[in-house]
């Protein structure tokens, strides 16, 4: 028997240990064959034997499972600004799980967000290790929250090293284009450690922290390794790129991280409530289930609720992806970040401010960063394994030949560090999730939300799509399409429901407005 039981309260679906111990929990009671959180839809799907057990028993025993684990858990979120790269991410997560009393530590990296399980006595020794690491951090709110989340600053290092670095290095050459070498060392020299230097201390923190090679001490040793060959040009202008690649990068992400955080300015900071037949403005995160709120035209509703009083048409188009307003009276639901139309509304909320459809969409885009597509599990799989063998491989070719063989050192040395320029996986690692992000950032400015990576790259394999909303995706507007008159001349009919829609503000009505413009017909 197979079925899908509500995710637990107790279980924060944030919470990545939660969920895999629930779910291991319950896979090892007699009679369970499999047990696993889907994450999208916040169910355990357990397949057990009737037999042994009945859907009430299961969720309740599942309830006292999830009981257990918030008991011995701790979470936490946090904000971490300078992260410019999903390898950021990894390491410092890595360094934050090695800290006593952390049992599980994940990094968001398009929500710039770290979240961690562990005991509370922890909390400052996980701020002071990412702070240690060269990240700034702060607390953030829950997921499915309406505060506004603070633009994310680009990490400095990120924006001083190629902007310094290039002028000593556009000098170098012009020096060595006028025969002067040592001059051009100098230059050379400057540019790299310029751009060199923090790349170098920022690869040296996370190898020394969380135990693992990454790409800036990967291009630090072979860029050193080739000044220390007398190749200085080559050295800075190797290190230059990759700091303006890294530049780039962190734009990228930037800009990804400014498109999901303008879903949640769709919901208005203050709402207008009444209470005692007054008026009053709050913020829209002290609203409570029960309060009244006054929306007036062209105004976005505040938070979820029903229609208590008036009537009107509401945009649901964020929501729904349907163009066309949808009339409201009362009792009808309504929710948060959806514009109002012509009339006057009194919405009873229903929800939470941080329960509302907004706020649940806004979570959904941020979980779904940390869902890795699988070209991405891929490539974060394929770069832990081949950085350390790419540099072991280029210590071998450099150092084994000369001792065993006798061959010249020089000779073997500049190899294995051009084996080490020539292998780092900078493309690679960059590629996947910047295209990724980039791509869903752009789509939700345009009002198309992706589940993450996996859903874009299921996309990719689409051969044909079928719509029927024909004139609303292509054009966003709707139109008359055929006029059929029964015992009216056509021109005649158009002419009066063109003066009857004269004075709407429907959607439809301006279509029939515009039909008669064009075929210059003059409502009167």
């Amino acid at each position: 028997m197979n079925t899908a039981l509500p995710l637990p309260s107790l279980v924060d679906p944030r919470c990545g240990r939660c969920e895999e111990e629930l779910a291991a929990s319950v896979k090892v009671l007699p009679g369970v064959r499999a047990a696993q959180v889907d994450p999208d839809t916040e169910a355990l799907s357990v397949e057990y034997d009737e037999a042994a057990w009945t859907r009430d028993r299961l969720a309740a025993e599942a309830r006292r499972v999830a009981r257990d684990i918030a008991g011995r858990s701790w979470h936490r979120a946090w904000s971490v600004s300078g992260m410019d790269c999903p390898g950021c991410g990894v390491g410092i997560s890595r360094a934050v799980m090695r800290l006593p009393g952390v049992a599980w530590a994940g990094v968001d990296f398009g929500a710039g967000r770290l979240v961690v399980d562990a005991r509370a006595s922890a909390a400052a020794t996980v701020e002071e290790e990412v702070r240690r690491l060269g990240y700034g951090v702060s607390d953030v709110a829950p997921a499915r929250s309406a505060a506004r989340p603070a633009a994310p600053s680009l990490p400095r290092a990120a924006v001083l090293s190629p902007a310094l670095a290039l002028l000593p290095l556009v000098a170098g050459f012009a020096l060595l284009a006028s025969h002067q070498p040592m001059a051009s060392k100098i230059a050379f020299g400057a540019s790299l450690a310029l751009s060199g230097v923090p790349a170098l201390l920022r690869g040296l923190r996370m190898a020394w922290k969380s135990r693992s090679f990454d790409m800036f001490l990967l291009m630090s040793a072979a860029c050193a390794g080739a000044a220390a060959l007398d190749d200085w040009s080559e050295a800075a202008t190797a290190m230059f790129l990759f700091s303006v690649g890294t530049l780039i990068e962190a734009l990228t992400f930037g800009r990804a991280r400014d498109a999901i955080r303008s879903l949640v300015e769709l919901a208005p900071r203050d709402a207008t409530v009444l209470a005692g037949g007054r008026e009053s403005k709050i913020p829209v995160s002290d609203l409570r289930p029960g309060a009244i709120v006054l929306v007036r035209p062209g105004e976005r509703i505040a938070a979820d609720g029903t229609v208590a009083a008036g009537e009107s048409s509401v945009s649901e188009a964020f929501i729904t992806g349907e163009a066309a307003p949808v009339e409201k009276r009362p009792g009808a639901p309504v929710y948060a970040g959806t514009l109002n139309g012509r009339g006057v509304l009194e919405i009873r909320v229903t929800r939470a401010v941080e329960d509302a459809t907004v706020s649940r969409i806004v979570d959904l885009v941020q979980k779904a960063q940390s869902r890795r597509a699988p070209s991405q599990r891929f490539v974060d799989r394929f770069a832990s394994v081949y950085t350390p063998v790419v540099f072991l491989l280029a210590a071998g070719v450099g150092v084994v030949p000369p001792l065993l063989l006798g061959a010249p050192w020089t000779t073997w040395l500049e190899r294995g560090l051009t084996l080490l320029v020539v292998s780092c996986p900078c493309a690679l690692i960059l590629s996947t999730p910047v295209s990724i992000l980039a791509s869903i950032a752009a789509a939700s400015r345009r009002g198309v939300l992706f589940k993450g990576g996996a859903a874009l790259e299921a996309l990719g394999r689409v051969r044909a799509i079928a719509f029927d909303k024909t004139g609303t995706l292509t054009e966003g507007s709707f139109e008359v399409a055929a006029v059929e008159p029964v015992g009216i001349p056509e021109t005649e009919l158009l002419r009066r429901a063109a003066v009857a829609a004269l004075a709407g503000e429907h959607p439809l009505s301006r279509a029939v407005v515009a039909r008669a413009h064009g075929e210059e017909i003059r409502p009167e």
